[in-house]
């Protein structure tokens, strides 16, 4: 890739959020996991293979998830699925299955992001490890940025654009709603509102379901929303 057609700006953004929470909190860096997804970020940004780029992304993924498995194995794991989609988009993409290459693409993408329903892993990590899934989101732009140098012009997106648009908007209402519900609850809601639906969120429901004499189960009724928006 010619040094002018670089994409030093997305390479910057990417290379500033994974490293924004180690200067936050540098007790929880580690060298080896910070330089070595951003060799990933550096080979997915500037290769200008699709395979290649995938196969970076990838790699970068893993490390994410050994980092954050002794602390959160259902975020690690949830890492692993998005890498493993990652890696299924490189072998189809190799094979010139595009069609195949942007589904996986557009998984990896959704686990990444924790676009609900597949939102428990990145719940998780914004409970256990804040800074790390905020340094993870180095990875996720990463992915979108290949995603639509590679597979997004394929016919394929235009077709699925009609169910993953709305899907998508939905999904980011939910989370918009679910920090509402958050900040509605503060005195039980022990973290930064952050619109996923982790254990936290479920404990802090739990808290104030008792508090209110209803049945303590951290599932948002309509009665106990309606009390929530009446406090």
């Amino acid at each position: 890739m010619e040094p002018r057609s670089i994409p030093w700006e997305t390479l910057a953004i990417c290379l500033l959020l994974l490293g924004a929470p180690a200067i936050a909190a540098p007790r929880h860096a580690r060298t080896w996991h910070l330089g070595g997804v951003g060799l990933t970020l550096l080979v997915a940004l500037v290769v200008g293979d699709g395979p290649t780029a995938y196969l970076a992304i990838a790699a970068g993924k893993l490390l994410h998830a050994v980092r954050a498995f002794p602390a959160a194995r259902t975020g690690a794991f949830s890492i692993g699925v998005s890498a493993a989609a990652a890696i299924a988009a490189a072998v189809t993409l190799a094979q010139g299955l595009l069609p195949a290459a942007f589904v996986f693409s557009c998984l990896g993408i959704a686990v990444s992001a924790g676009v609900m329903p597949l939102h428990v892993g990145v719940a998780s990590l914004c409970d256990r490890l804040p800074a790390l899934q905020a340094g993870k989101l180095s990875s996720t732009i990463a992915l979108v940025f290949v995603h639509l140098r590679f597979v997004d012009h394929h016919p394929a997106a235009a077709e699925l654009a009609t169910f993953l648009v709305p899907y998508g908007a939905v999904a980011c209402m939910a989370g918009a709603l679910l920090t509402v519900v958050q900040t509605d609850l503060r005195g039980f809601y022990r973290g930064t509102p952050d619109g996923q639906i982790g254990s936290m969120t479920r404990e802090a429901l739990r808290g104030f379901q008792a508090s209110i004499g209803t049945a303590a189960d951290g599932f948002a009724s309509s009665d106990v929303l309606d009390r929530l928006r009446r406090r």
